[in-house]
């Protein structure tokens, strides 16, 4: 969620989740423990981004993934997905301090993991050696849906918005796609989010490439 905390502050999806994972919720913390799942679908988004709202001029931008199978998808940063994958074998091959050296390779400033089916949003994070998650009903969203339509990326998109984390949204969705999903925790129109973005534009996701293959991926929790 992306929520305005105090006068021009703006806080990410990491420090959200860990002030309701403190604040409202008992959460538990896990090592030692992988996520391994196959996906049928790979959806890459590229998200630009607004860190300081009070510097709106300097936007970053990094590429995320949204996977799909039958029951689960998975949205995650393709960096951090990557690095999960190199430092699961490592591990496994008990290499236990080379994995870091692959972390300068892959930065990334999203290290959580968004897991959604069909009753639930699943949150994983990590902040050291320490992982945090929380689950949480799926999001049932209030979509308005337009009359406007467009081209976008080659995709037919019809437009629908929403209030969601103290910012109105922007979508615009393809039923050419015929699935509900989308990137972050967005879904639920008839048709997969192409482009969504917020009013002030801080938060900006556009999907670049929609490839079917069979994908195993992997969150390591080591």
């Amino acid at each position: 969620m992306l929520i305005d905390v105090g006068a021009g502050r703006r806080c990410n999806i990491s420090v959200l989740i860990l002030v309701i994972l403190v604040t409202l919720f008992s959460f538990c913390c896990y090592s030692q423990t992988n996520f391994s799942q196959k996906f049928d679908v790979q959806v890459i988004y590229q998200l630009h981004y607004v860190r300081d709202s009070n510097n709106s001029d300097v936007v970053k931008s990094e590429y995320m993934e949204l996977l799909i199978n039958d029951s689960v998808s998975l949205f995650r940063s393709i960096n951090n997905g990557i690095l999960d994958s190199i430092m699961y074998v490592d591990f496994k091959n008990g290499k236990k301090y080379e994995p870091m050296l692959s972390a300068f390779q892959y930065r990334s400033s999203f290290s959580y993991n968004i897991i959604k089916n069909s009753n639930f949003t699943f949150y994983s994070d990590q902040i050291g050696s320490t992982i945090f998650q929380y689950k949480e009903p799926k999001n049932n969203f209030r979509w308005a849906l337009e009359r406007d339509t467009a081209t976008i990326n080659g995709f037919k998109c019809k437009k629908a918005t929403v209030h969601y984390g103290n910012r109105n949204w922007i979508a615009w969705f393809s039923q050419d796609v015929a699935l509900p999903n989308g990137p972050y925790t967005f879904g639920g129109l008839p048709g997969m989010i192409v482009e969504i973005y917020d009013e002030q534009n801080f938060w900006h996701f556009l999907i670049t490439g929609i490839i079917n293959k069979s994908t195993s991926a992997i969150i390591n929790y080591n």
